[in-house]
């Protein structure tokens, strides 16, 4: 019999959080690394996730290579010791069809869910938050294009996903509907 975890959770839970909102005069390439930073509305948009997300403290956090979720990464956290870097969370770039980003969110999803009463917050973009959740629940998605990035977690936004066992028990925009 598994022993139950500090936070006393019987759930795998996967919380997706967009980065917040970026500087709208950066001059450089938004959709390859570095990427811009957050804006002054984006940092003060992640500053207050920041007491909301204290109910699900994280095992693992993963973000894509940009500036803009390493940012929010920090901002949440102040620190910097579990953050791991993992490009199949990137931005989807010019020349990437959605079906290729569901590939490699896939492989991201097999390779980290691992249904162990764990927390895991992925800090992406629209397009991969977007996959992921096509991929776990696809009814969420019904009525709404899959190519539209802004459908689901608005900039600053966190999706949840809770599994009792193997059995997938929650899907919701959890912040951000304030947002929308």
């Amino acid at each position: 019999m598994k022993t139950e975890k500090a936070n006393n959770s019987k759930l795998t839970r996967l919380l997706l959080i967009r980065h917040g909102k970026t500087e709208e005069n950066w001059q450089g390439e938004y959709r390859l690394p570095p990427g811009p930073p957050l804006s002054l509305e984006g940092r003060t948009q992640i500053i207050a996730l920041k007491n909301k997300l204290m109910k699900f403290p994280a095992d693992k956090i993963y973000v894509s290579p940009y500036k803009r979720t390493e940012e929010t990464a920090e901002l949440l956290t102040n620190k910097f010791s579990k953050i791991i870097v993992d490009e199949r969370l990137d931005e989807k770039t010019y020349d990437e069809s959605f079906e290729k980003v569901k590939k490699r969110v896939s492989k991201w999803l097999k390779e980290h869910i691992k249904y162990d009463r764990s927390t895991i917050w992925a800090v992406s973009h629209g397009f991969p938050i977007n996959a992921i959740i096509l991929l776990v629940s696809p009814s969420d998605f019904e009525g709404k294009s899959t190519e539209d990035e802004h459908s689901h977690v608005p900039r600053g936004g966190v999706w949840i996903m809770e599994w009792e066992d193997k059995t997938l028990t929650r899907s919701e925009l959890l912040i951000g509907k304030e947002y929308v």
